[in-house]
Parts: C-alpha cells; sequence; structure tokens
C-alpha cells in the first residue's frame, strides 16, 4: 500500500444533501381483492465541497459524500490518501487539524483494500453442491446394484467412471477456487490492517 496526503488552508466550503426515493408495490393479487399498499422510502445523503490550498500554494478541489468531521473557511484540514500505486489513490481519513476532529472514510476502504467476491462465493458453493449431487448419484447405484462393490460396479455401469472423475474434479476445481478466495481474503485483510495502522500514526481514529 502507498499513502500520501494533502494539507492545507480550507476555503469555499459548500454544504447539500441529496435525498434520493424510491417507491415499491401497488401491484393487485391475481383472484383476490388484495392490493400490495404503495411503500415509498427515502434516503438523504450529505455532501460537501471545499478547497484546500497547500503550502506550496497549489489549490486542491476536494469533495466527500456522506458524514465527515465539520469544516469551515481557514480550518487546517489534512486529507490521508491510500492506494495500491504510488502517487495514486482514494481519501480514506480527514482531520481538521484546527479542531482536533478526525475520522476515517470506511466507505472507501473496499475501493482500496478490494472486497471478496460474492459470486465468486455463490460458483464455489454451487460446485461443491453439484459434487456432492454426483457423488449421491454413484453411491445411490452401488446400493442399487447387486455386487455393491466399487470395482465390480465399474465392470456392470462403464459410465460410473465418468460420474466419479465428475464429482471428483467438481470437487478439485472448488477446492482451488476455496483457496483462491482464501488468499484473496488475507490479502484484503492485510491491506485494510495497514490502512488502519497508518491511519493511527497520523492520528486519525
Amino acid at each position: 500500500m502507498h499513502f500520501f496526503s494533502i494539507t492545507g488552508e480550507v476555503s469555499g466550503v459548500n454544504r447539500w444533501s441529496d435525498t434520493r426515493i424510491t417507491g415499491s408495490g401497488g401491484g393487485q393479487v391475481m383472484r383476490g381483492t388484495k392490493v400490495d399498499p404503495i411503500r415509498v422510502s427515502s434516503t438523504t445523503v450529505d455532501q460537501q465541497e471545499f478547497f484546500l490550498q497547500d503550502d506550496s500554494g497549489k489549490t486542491h478541489s476536494m469533495r466527500f459524500s456522506g458524514s465527515i468531521v465539520p469544516i469551515a473557511d481557514g480550518h487546517e484540514v489534512e486529507v490521508v490518501y491510500a492506494g495500491r500505486q504510488q502517487g495514486s489513490g482514494f481519501p480514506v481519513g480527514i482531520a481538521n487539524r484546527t479542531t482536533r476532529q478526525s475520522t476515517a472514510l470506511w466507505a472507501n476502504f473496499p475501493i482500496v483494500a478490494g472486497k471478496t467476491s460474492a459470486l465468486l462465493t455463490v460458483f464455489i458453493l454451487l460446485l461443491f453442491a453439484m459434487a456432492g449431487f454426483a457423488a449421491f448419484l454413484i453411491w445411490s447405484a452401488i446400493q442399487d446394484s447387486p455386487a455393491r462393490e466399487f470395482g465390480a460396479m465399474l465392470e456392470r455401469y462403464p459410465d460410473t467412471i465418468y460420474g466419479v472423475a465428475a464429482a471428483g474434479g467438481l470437487a478439485l476445481l472448488a477446492s482451488l477456487l476455496t483457496l483462491v478466495a482464501m488468499r484473496s481474503g488475507a490479502a484484503i485483510n492485510k491491506r485494510r490492517a495497514q490502512i488502519v495502522s497508518h491511519l493511527r500514526e497520523r492520528g486519525i481514529a
């Protein structure tokens, strides 16, 4: 992980809120008179933008969504960035050095550190389920066989060997993907720990 920060004097603070409204329901149940009531929900997201002028005189435009520390014109503010490449990244922490208030920007942690893939997890579970089902079919066929011996079963039903190979292949693939997912999860946790450690060094909780 690579870290850098921008510290400067605040100017041009602007705050507003965006409200998003969603609705659902209103459909009629078939063969009945019940009507699903319309449900409306709203979500309000605070927005804040300002400028930071660093010691070199360069002005940086900042914009944040969600709740951050209170900021006013003239305050000294530090924004900490993290990324996987030198000189680029996303803000992961902000500190108002004037009021001595700070916060970690947890919403950006998955962008920087990465996040586990729900699709990969579902695919792994599906592979294990398919392998288990194939093994169950093989076991059922063996139980129905008069010989009830695996070797004799293969001679009597040659297609069984394909089922064994399929079950073993699926189980092996699922195991390999599980290993990949575990290694990926460990790497993500390590990067998150590095971000938290760096923020603590900067006095940002």
